[in-house]
């Protein structure tokens, strides 16, 4: 590739990426193939609104698809599957391969028949509950009735399933609703806070007792995080049982708060002989992968959507489309990171993705991280490591070697330096160490006796 043509894919791609920018809200304009293949694939669907309450969406999965989706104005939504993309690199037998103009043709039909439907088309109407004649009314089928009320307004709570299975067995959800008192909720909630995932035998100890940067500190704060969504889904559902007249006051959970945060999610930060001594015992494809992400400090997401043409290998960088702000960036290389990348490059034709997994299919981000976890596993590694891990470990590197917050920033794909600080800017105990170790024994402090 000669400077020219370098320099004109550079333009393509950042002129592609002020093209992915949002419309408004959280919308996209997937009417452009170009954006569309510009897009990387993830499990939500890319949406935008040509109407009010009616969205086309494109789901950039294995397959390609068109969707439609119709929203009422109490918030409930109905969907459904059009058709496959023209351009999607593999079909489905029962789907029909359409151009935009010809899906959005379809989109518009489904639309207006379903609306005029009404909107309990496929659907109940949401009643109200009703309590047991032959026994008092309880916690659990509280929760239970709020459950098939979310269900029935086509609202999500798959996520609010393992509440009631799991945690309202316990006496709290045998409780009748009129007796619930809060110092039973915050048993109950405490409970949950302190007993690990993993383990249902055990119980943390104290907070205050755990050293902050260890990981039985990590593992105790999310564990509070899931104990206050738990709470969070309860009180829903007992506020839902008095909104219809269920139980006389709500006194019983209304001063009933959530547990206090201790700190914030940090990623696990490695030495660079760390990150070395685990990627050259790893094996390919996730060796690859994991090298990608430490050569640039790119998301993972950005990294398994780079094309042949992004590459400018000439120039010692690479041009990657921001998984968050959608846009175009340029992340600078060192010398073996150039040549890492040349070397995957070589036999790309223009728009092929540069990484793919082993069937030559391209990657999605739930299958990559599934395989760096069967790859740690493998190795018997202790640490969870993560490509964000290895993403905080670039960063980290960066600082520690004295590289601008700003100039970090720019790499990462942050548009303040703050955020670089504060996610970002923390840097391994080992470093640290090292760090004030080496100022401390060249400001000779303290004499030799």
């Amino acid at each position: 590739m000669t400077g020219f043509e370098a320099l004109l894919a550079g333009c393509r791609i950042i002129l592609a990426g002020r093209g992915m920018g949002r419309m408004k809200g959280r919308q996209f304009d997937i009417a452009d193939r170009g954006v569309r293949r510009a897009l990387p694939e993830r499990f939500r669907t890319y949406w935008m609104t040509y109407a009010t309450g009616r969205s086309i969406g494109f789901a950039k999965r294995r397959v390609w698809i068109w969707q439609a989706r119709l929203r009422w104005p109490d918030g409930a939504t109905r969907k459904t599957t059009v058709g496959v993309t023209a351009d999607s690199p593999r079909g489905r037998p029962n789907l029909e391969r359409l151009t935009f103009d010809r899906a959005m043709g379809r989109v518009r039909q489904w639309c207006a028949a379903v609306h005029a439907a009404g909107p309990d088309w496929n659907r109940r109407a949401a009643s109200a509950p009703e309590p047991p004649e032959d026994r008092a009314y309880t916690v659990r089928d509280a929760f239970w009735d709020w459950l098939e009320w979310r269900r029935q307004a086509g609202l999500p709570g798959g996520q609010y399933v393992s509440t009631y299975r799991r945690y309202l067995t316990t006496e709290l959800g045998s409780l009748p609703l009129d007796q619930l008192e809060q110092r039973d909720i915050e048993k109950w909630r405490d409970g949950i806070a302190a007993m690990p995932s993993w383990d249902a035998t055990t119980r943390f100890g104290p907070i205050g007792e755990v050293d902050t940067g260890s990981a039985l500190f990590e593992a105790m704060r999310r564990r509070r995080g899931t104990a206050n969504n738990h709470l969070m889904a309860l009180k829903c559902a007992l506020d839902h049982a008095h909104l219809h007249g269920l139980v006389d006051s709500s006194i019983g959970w209304r001063g009933v708060g959530h547990l206090e945060k201790i700190g914030r999610y940090r990623p696990l930060v490695l030495d660079p002989g760390q990150v070395e001594d685990l990627i050259g015992r790893m094996e390919p494809p996730v060796r690859t992968l994991s090298e990608a992400v430490w050569h640039t400090g790119a998301r993972i997401g950005e990294i398994l959507g780079l094309t042949a043409e992004r590459v400018l290998a000439d120039h010692g960088k690479i041009v990657v489309v921001d998984t968050k702000k959608r846009t175009a960036r340029g992340i600078a290389l060192t010398r073996r990171g150039t040549d890492f990348f040349a070397r995957h490059v070589r036999d790309r034709a223009h728009g092929e993705a540069v990484f793919v997994d082993p069937e030559g299919k391209p990657w999605t981000v739930e299958g990559a991280g599934r395989l760096m976890r069967r790859e740690l596993r493998r190795l018997r590694y202790p640490e969870p490591v993560t490509y964000r891990a290895l993403r905080s470990s670039y960063s980290s590197f960066l600082i520690a070697r004295g590289v601008p917050p700003a100039v970090v920033a720019r790499q990462l794909g942050h548009t303040y330096s703050t955020t670089t600080e504060l996610h970002y800017g923390h840097v391994s105990e080992s470093v640290i160490d090292r760090m004030v170790r080496e100022t401390l024994e060249r400001a000779d402090l303290v004499p030799d006796s």
